[in-house]
């Protein structure tokens, strides 16, 4: 079971309502639900939510899995190795 599966099942399977991707970093995710979201003629919307402040500070109950902020360290990580892999000259467009 994969992201593409499951779109595509939920789409194939006309499962009412528009889609929803929560914390969706640096967008890979949401690229692919579009692209499947296209093929499908799918008229529905996708919408995006990012705190863009990474994780909020954690509780016991939440676990030690993640730790307060991190998602944000990671996305501007990939931010800077995108930065870097960008040819000089190159622009944001």
């Amino acid at each position: 079971m994969n992201m593409y599966h499951l779109v595509s099942q939920t789409l194939a399977y006309q499962v009412e309502g528009d889609l929803v991707e929560v914390c969706c970093n640096t967008g890979q995710s949401a690229v692919l639900i579009a692209k499947v979201m296209r093929e499908f003629a799918s008229t529905r919307e996708l919408q995006l939510y990012d705190s863009f402040a990474g994780l909020p500070l954690t509780k016991a109950e939440d676990g030690m899995v993640y730790k307060e902020g991190e998602s944000r360290r990671l996305r501007r990580h990939r931010a800077q190795q995108l930065s870097a892999a960008r040819p000089e000259g190159s622009d944001n467009t």
